[in-house]
């Protein structure tokens, strides 16, 4: 009787421990992938999934940074896109990242905020690149200066 006494009282504080510490009955959250990659914004968001007993989601989004792992504290942008979803619910989102600097590698995780803390997803990563528009605009300038080039170089020969 004592030793089972003793293992049952083992794993409720194991169980206490594993929701305290890492969150483990706590809400899922993802991730999504980034798209709409421009130069200088892009979009990304997640997905939240809450279990009966999980408390309200008061504030959710992104966090971007150009250093791994970025959180509210840590970060180059962040965005808030209000409560929810509620206890037993899912919800996905989408937000903007701005300010992008052209060619920068970032890395941005989904967020939510709840009475048990804050939670990220999974890190994604991805480069600020130039539209279609400004690739042309780029191949046709260096093809100009060839050009230029070439005329300069045959008329001072």
């Amino acid at each position: 009787m004592k030793k089972s006494l003793i293992i049952i009282a083992i794993i409720f504080i194991s169980t206490a421990i594993l929701k305290s510490d890492i969150g483990l009955f706590d809400g899922i959250i993802e991730t999504s992938v980034v798209s709409n990659i421009n130069e200088d914004f892009a979009d990304c968001g997640g997905t939240i999934t809450l279990l009966d007993d999980d408390l309200d989601v008061t504030q959710k989004g992104i966090v971007w940074s150009t250093n791994i792992n970025p959180t509210l504290a840590i970060n180059t942008g962040f965005t808030e896109e209000g409560a929810g979803p509620a206890s037993g619910d899912s919800l996905t989102f989408v937000s903007t990242m701005t300010d992008l600097v052209y060619t920068e590698t970032y890395y941005v995780r989904a967020y939510f905020t709840n009475g048990d803390g804050t939670f990220y997803g999974q890190e994604v990563s991805f480069v600020s690149i130039p539209t279609l528009g400004q690739w042309g605009l780029i191949i046709f300038s260096l093809l100009l200066a060839g050009v230029g080039g070439r005329f300069l170089w045959k008329n001072l020969v």
